[in-house]
């Protein structure tokens, strides 16, 4: 069973699209039933009959890819790869042979027209680039003739042809490194560079050893063959165990993951630039596109001028999740929510996002408490990124976390950052153990408040000052719960820009409409990220500027 860090070494190596269900595990599948039954048709006395072999071969093929696709359990990235064969094998047989890119463009349309949302799905975009880009690079094998092998003799020819196909097979990986990239970045932020050379060893291992071993392996079983079927599986086995110290060894070097977040425009030039290396008509002029390379991998993202705070309250639903960026440092203030059913905010969005701002590390986390909407992505975000100080509340469990006590505080670039919750020697647990963490700079402050409650407010209200509490803009206690923003906080704090982090038609009905009039009552502008996704919020020398991820993402699918 593969657990997080086999998980993590696959992705680090990027060879985990040979382990999940794919393209590639049924075009193996398909290829090895078609090879198999027209082998074993032309040998039979069927072989004169009304049906070619080779109609026979891929009709076998597309009944072998809906069992293994089904056993797959019809995932979305199972289901594209099974109308793609079933496009390509109709074409072949009813004996059409259009072009190989006009084929790959009427799969494309097939799968569209059974799944129009699919180009929302970086696999989509990964599966058709990488087919695209395998039949530019892979033209007609050559053939060996009887004349070469009277010149060089059987063996020096095979071996002549063996170092071919494996320059063939580097080239192709090469192309696929660089026509992916782009994609890559501009869905996941980061790029493998050890893949290059470890898809040179993991693909072959895969395709001619380990998964045709599992396949026989379950076919064997299936039969009742166990003792043939454990061999298959000790065989399975030991490919696995000879070839994982060297992907480990991979996924562990320093330069083995390249993170980045360029701009849209520069993904394009260089996913352009890829394609234009694959036009061969250009001859060596062509590889001048490398220089359409350099601004993506060159682009540095912006940072805030010294003094300013550029806060995002990030959309994980019935949860909480924060970030900080100020000149030279990056803030997390808490992970949101991870459910049983296995979405994690801290792998999903957290982790990108922190890409996206081009963080290398976390300067500091603070989780405000130690509830599942505030605390579950912790390990999933710990495990992407380098955290230099770790905070959480007092007496909440969190392992290697200091306490966030009333009082500490240090400054970066020109900002100020103190906690003002819980005090010292607090026994308040839960709820109202919650970090307060007040961020103060030239031009603006943030009041951050985890889920204290109307207990913690009043004592909030009793030991800071009124210059302390007050803030520009506020996160919502507890949602906007009715347990909190009281009457007598709401005022103190005074803030002109409210954030509400709720679920969309969450159980609770966060954000309370009371608290939210309480909060409209002061003249507030009231911000809530189940309507308007993820919220930008910069305070710098031009003020105080809002904007939200549905303002700057517009689709219709997102309208209320």
């Amino acid at each position: 069973r593969l657990n997080d860090d086999h998980w993590q070494t696959l992705q680090n190596t990027g060879t985990s699209h040979l382990v999940a269900i794919s393209g590639l595990h049924i075009g193996l599948v398909a290829g090895f039933t078609a090879w198999l039954v027209s082998w074993l048709w032309r040998r039979s006395f069927l072989e004169r009959s009304l049906y070619p072999a080779q109609k026979v071969a891929w009709l076998a093929a597309i009944i072998a890819a809906l069992i293994y696709a089904a056993l797959a359990g019809f995932a979305i990235p199972t289901r594209r790869a099974l109308l793609m064969l079933v496009t390509a094998a109709a074409l072949i047989y009813f004996g059409r042979k259009p072009g190989p890119l006009f084929s790959l463009g009427l799969v494309a349309a097939v799968v569209l027209l059974f799944d129009p949302l699919a180009t929302l799905n970086a696999g989509f975009w990964l599966s058709f680039t990488a087919v695209a880009c395998i039949f530019l690079v892979v033209g007609k094998p050559p053939k060996t003739s009887i004349l070469d092998i009277e010149q060089k003799g059987l063996i020096a020819s095979y071996e002549h042809k063996l170092c071919n196909w494996l320059k063939r097979f580097g080239v192709v990986q090469l192309a696929l490194f660089f026509a992916l990239a782009p994609l890559l970045l501009l869905h996941f932020q980061q790029l493998s560079i050890a893949s290059l050379l470890a898809n040179l060893v993991a693909i072959p291992l895969l395709t001619f050893i380990l998964l045709p071993a599992l396949l026989l392996a379950f076919a064997s079983f299936s039969l009742g063959l166990e003792s043939l079927s454990r061999k298959l599986l000790q065989i399975s086995d030991a490919v696995i165990e000879s070839a994982w110290p060297f992907l480990q060894q991979l996924g562990d070097a320093p330069l083995a993951i390249w993170q980045q977040a360029p701009p849209t425009p520069l993904l394009l030039l260089a996913l352009a630039a890829a394609f234009t290396l694959l036009i061969k008509p250009l001859g060596k002029a062509r590889f001048i596109a490398l220089l359409a390379f350099l601004p993506m991998f060159i682009y540095q993202a912006p940072t805030p001028e010294r003094g300013a705070i550029w806060l995002s309250v990030l959309d994980v639903g019935q949860g909480l999740a924060i970030t900080v960026q100020t000149q030279q440092h990056t803030l997390v203030y808490d992970a949101g929510p991870k459910y049983e059913g296995g979405f994690d905010a801290g792998a999903s969005i957290v982790t990108p996002y922190l890409r996206t701002l081009g963080a290398q590390k976390i300067d500091a986390m603070i989780i405000s408490h130690n509830n599942m909407d505030h605390a579950g992505g912790l390990p999933a975000v710990t495990s992407q990124f380098a955290v230099d100080d770790l905070f959480s509340a007092p007496n909440e469990g969190i392992t290697d976390s200091r306490p966030c006590i009333a009082g500490n505080h240090w400054q970066w670039d020109g900002v100020d950052f103190r906690f003002l919750h819980p005090r010292a020697g607090t026994k308040a647990v839960g709820n109202n153990a919650s970090c307060v963490l007040k961020i103060s700079g030239p031009f603006g402050s943030v009041l951050l408040t985890g889920d204290i409650e109307k207990r913690a407010e009043h004592s909030l209200l009793v030991s800071s000052s009124k210059s302390l509490l007050a803030a520009d803009v506020l996160v919502a206690p507890h949602h906007g719960s009715k347990s909190s923003s009281t009457q007598d906080f709401v005022q103190a704090v005074g803030a002109n820009v409210v954030v509400f982090s709720a679920g969309s038609q969450n159980r609770f009905s966060h954000p309370a409409l009371s608290v939210q009039q309480t909060y409209q009552q002061t003249g507030a502008n009231i911000f809530n990220t189940a309507n308007t996704g993820r919220i930008a919020i910069k305070i710098n020398s031009k003020g105080i500027h809002t904007s939200t991820y549905r303002q700057q993402k517009r689709r219709y699918w997102r309208t209320r």
